[in-house]
């Protein structure tokens, strides 16, 4: 199917001067995202991903001319009532888009932040911990392995942390609406777990023990820390310690990476 802007579209702008232009393009800074309460979402599957997940959305933004088949399926799934506006291609990539390559369509989206209390965690469950990681690309790329995975819980233990910075959401390809990840201190994190009687399974390559001799079939945290200071001394004082075995000569794994294979040892554990 081919669906024309004439379908789908309410208005249209094509000065780069107009107010609403401006204010969507310093959506790109986190300080307006964070006074605003507002921040964009590109793409065709991040975007129906986080109409999946429910996430409020006010505009959608669109490059005039023939959306292709999976663009024009996103527009479809909004709501009738959200405003549709179309923007010149030009216009469309160099103050809205950060995206080389953008296929044309993009929302602004009301930001929505959740506490530990608002996690409801069932018998047994699997969850990751990501502290202090700094690159949106390894945590946009840890949420994807998160949502992959099925883990009932993410808990990002850094408050300062910018779950809608365009790059988590993209590295993530829209899963960080799927697995709706909390933003929480390392001190709250560990007793919120404490409480519900999930232990902490904490990653470092100082551990004498191997990550494939624990036991994660019971409730289990998988906990990761920032790429280059390693996990925080409060973090190194919970009861597992375990290492990713590495036999070549790098000393260290990327975050990501060893998240993503803690996850799936989990997930191993559990269905034999």
């Amino acid at each position: 199917m081919v669906v024309t802007l004439s379908d789908v579209t309410e208005r249209t702008i094509t000065s780069s001067e107009n107010p609403l232009i401006k204010r969507l393009s310093r959506l790109q800074s986190r300080r307006y995202r964070d006074a605003s309460g507002r921040y964009l979402i590109e793409g065709s599957r991040e975007i129906a991903r986080a109409i999946e997940a429910g996430v409020p959305i006010r505009r959608a933004i669109v490059a005039s001319g023939v959306l292709d088949p999976h663009t024009g399926r996103v527009i479809e799934m909004l709501d009738v009532s959200i405003e549709r506006v179309s923007v010149p291609p030009n216009l469309f990539g160099s103050r809205l888009s950060r995206r080389g390559n953008p296929d044309g369509v993009l929302v602004e989206a009301l930001a929505v932040s959740r506490s530990l209390e608002q996690i409801v965690l069932p018998k047994d469950p699997l969850v990751l911990v990501a502290e202090s990681v700094e690159k949106p690309g390894n945590l946009g790329g840890m949420l994807r392995t998160a949502d992959a995975a099925g883990v009932d819980a993410v808990i990002v233990a850094d408050e300062a942390t910018d779950l809608v910075n365009p790059n988590v959401i993209r590295a993530s390809q829209g899963s960080v609406f799927a697995v709706n990840p909390v933003a929480a201190g390392i001190d709250e994190t560990l007793e919120f777990l404490e409480a519900h009687r999930v232990q902490v399974v904490a990653l470092t390559p100082e551990a004498p023990r191997p990550l494939w001799d624990v036991d994660l079939t019971g409730g289990t945290a998988i906990l990761v820390g920032s790429e280059d200071k390693g996990l925080s001394t409060k973090s190194r004082k919970v009861v597992v310690q375990a290492a990713i075995p590495m036999t070549g000569a790098a000393d260290s794994l990327n975050v990501s990476v060893a998240a993503g294979i803690a996850l799936y040892e989990a997930v191993r554990q559990r269905t034999q």
